[in-house]
């Protein structure tokens, strides 16, 4: 059986709206579903963490407007969504409908930045944009209607007591009004075959130095503002589109066996967290979002793991804007399958491979452009095989600015980190050897070949210290062994919260349940009430251990007894 929910609204499009392209976005809907206006199919999605963006222009009429969503509990896709979570079902994001120019507008674009090895004050923006259109009239023409310009404004960085994460007006441009180059345009379709998408599209670049540049970090999270314009080629004053996107001057990369964020070596201390509240289940609200961030910072971490799926989009922005390092993990796990058969069995089917790269390729295509991410993660507990290894190349392709990490291959290409789930602090020295690094696995489902690698790489824990029950308790051992040896980097708590619930009971007091907690027959019990913090965010006593271990300084006294110098 395969439950379906229905949904419909009503939605009127604003006047000055009349005459754009009209478009409407789902952030997060489990597990899968089709969307309709005015009894009309858009569009079908699958993927439970990424965006679906539907164009919809000749489905709204004038005035009121049906939308109707039909969301399916489970799809061939559930397969790769196995994560140790609530298995709820439905729309759990924002919806949000949004319009664009009917002739030619901003689609997609793309921000690197890089720091001069000499003197890290000066950096280069590159920037690649891509204009979209499906207006019937010639490239050429369309071409020589209109520019896109860019202008850089900053810094800037949230003080104590400031929640707006966009400062506004009166920042200081650093350049203004500089043109695109164009590129190559291409009249093929951005949008698979029998959907409605851009007639043609259009690709355009720019790299401009920047002088004395504020750096992003963890610690001091100074972003800019950089606002792209759709512009008349003749010079008229008026935007034909925007969009604007706030970017922090970081590089990360891999070097030997040390993860470098902005040339030096960096500790993480990490935790794991999923998108979870008490009473909402996987909607995670702005009030969430910002109190995990600030009890983060208050207990000492500078990491977090987006276990393991895409995150909604705000919760990048603010993690840009408050100073996290970031993993981002795409939406992929297949543990269950091992009850059955392992882990590795969809790798193992090549019909299966477009789905593996989706999953990556539109996670790096939504949230490149987000400082905080240092890391991409191809996901967790799905075994190796030639899919991710496709996936780990096409990451890499696609952003060449940040190294890519996946546990269940061990030390295989696949990966740019060792990074191990639970070793013993004994194991874990052993992992800052090659010898340790280039192991094979044999584990059913589990497997990966001896490595062929002679270098070093940073070993990251992705996953230590289960935080369930009375633990953490030997946090010290661990981080003894990590500052004390090169290579060990650190790593990230399993979990943040405990995924409890609140249901009224038959006498109507509210109680906090786990799984079994609603009567249901497939459970976990009480499996994933393995959190740093109880369900209503409160921290757990063994937050304090945290907190000191996490330290980032450390004071060491040396007591020298004093000898009576004998005339």
């Amino acid at each position: 059986m395969n439950h379906v929910g229905s949904y419909q609204t009503t939605f009127s499009v604003p006047p000055e709206w009349q005459g754009r392209e009209l478009f409407i976005s789902f952030e997060g809907v489990s597990a899968a579903f089709y969307v309709f206006v005015n009894g009309v199919k858009a569009g079908y999605s699958q993927d439970s963490r990424l965006n679906a963006d539907f164009r919809i222009t000749e489905l709204c009429k004038p005035g009121e407007n049906t939308l109707s969503v039909r969301v399916y509990r489970f799809c061939d896709g559930s397969y790769l969504e196995d994560q140790d979570q609530w298995w709820l079902s439905g729309i759990y994001r924002d919806v949000r409908l949004y319009s664009k120019p009917a002739g030619m507008y901003l689609w997609n674009f793309n921000v690197v930045t890089k720091l001069d090895p000499a003197n890290s004050a000066k950096a280069t923006l590159h920037l690649e944009a891509e204009v979209h259109s499906n207006a019937a009239r010639p490239l050429s023409e369309l071409h020589s209607s209109c520019k896109v310009v860019a202008s850089l404004y900053g810094p800037h960085q949230l003080r104590a007591g400031e929640t707006n994460l966009d400062p506004g007006e009166g920042q200081t441009p650093l350049f203004q009004g500089v043109e695109l180059t164009r590129g190559e345009g291409t009249s093929a379709p951005a949008v698979e075959a029998g959907e409605s998408g851009p007639c043609w599209s259009c690709k355009l670049s720019l790299s401009r130095a920047v002088e004395s540049v504020s750096l992003w970090s963890a610690d001091e999270p100074w972003l800019y503002t950089l606002v792209l314009s759709l512009v008349p080629a003749d010079g008229a004053p008026h935007e034909t589109d925007c969009e604007a996107v706030r970017v922090g001057f970081r590089t990360t990369r891999v070097e030997g066996n040390k993860l470098l964020i902005n040339g030096r070596a960096v500790l993480m201390r990490g935790v794991n967290r999923h998108e979870h509240d008490i009473r909402r289940g996987k909607y995670a609200s702005r009030e969430d979002m910002v109190t995990d961030i600030r009890l983060m910072k208050q207990y000492n971490f500078n990491a977090v793991r987006n276990c393991h799926y895409p995150n909604r989009c705000l919760w990048y922005r603010l993690c840009d804007a408050y100073g996290l390092y970031m993993v981002d993990e795409a939406n992929i796990e297949t543990h269950g399958l091992a009850l059955e058969t392992s882990e590795d069995v969809l790798l193992r089917d090549p019909s299966w491979e477009k789905t593996y790269l989706e999953r990556g390729v539109r996670m790096v295509l939504r949230d490149r452009n987000h400082a905080s991410i240092v890391v991409w993660s191809l996901g967790n507990e799905a075994s190796h095989g030639p899919h991710l290894d496709t996936l780990a190349t096409r990451l890499r392709s696609l952003d060449p600015t940040r190294p890519v990490q996946y546990e269940s291959c061990g030390g295989a290409p696949a990966t740019d980190i060792v990074c191990p789930m639970y070793p013993t602090p004994q194991r874990l020295r052993r992992y800052a050897t090659l010898q340790e690094q280039v192991k094979p696995n044999f584990e059913i489902g589990r497997t990966w070949p001896r490595a062929t690698t002679a270098q070093l790489r940073p070993v990251i824990m992705c996953e230590y210290a289960h935080a369930m029950g009375n633990s953490t308790g030997n946090m010290d051992e661990y981080w003894d062994l990590i500052r004390a040896t090169d290579g060990l980097q650190g790593g990230f708590i399993w979990d943040w919260i405990d995924q409890g619930l609140l249901r009224r009971g038959p006498d109507g007091i509210e109680r906090l349940v786990y799984g079994g907690g609603f009567g249901e027959p497939v459970h976990d019990l009480n499996f994933n009430i393995n959190g740093l913090i109880f369900p209503d965010r409160k921290p757990h006593p063994g937050m304090e251990q945290v907190k000191k271990v996490y330290a980032p300084a450390l004071v060491t006294f040396r007591w020298a007894r004093a000898v009576e110098a004998v005339a």
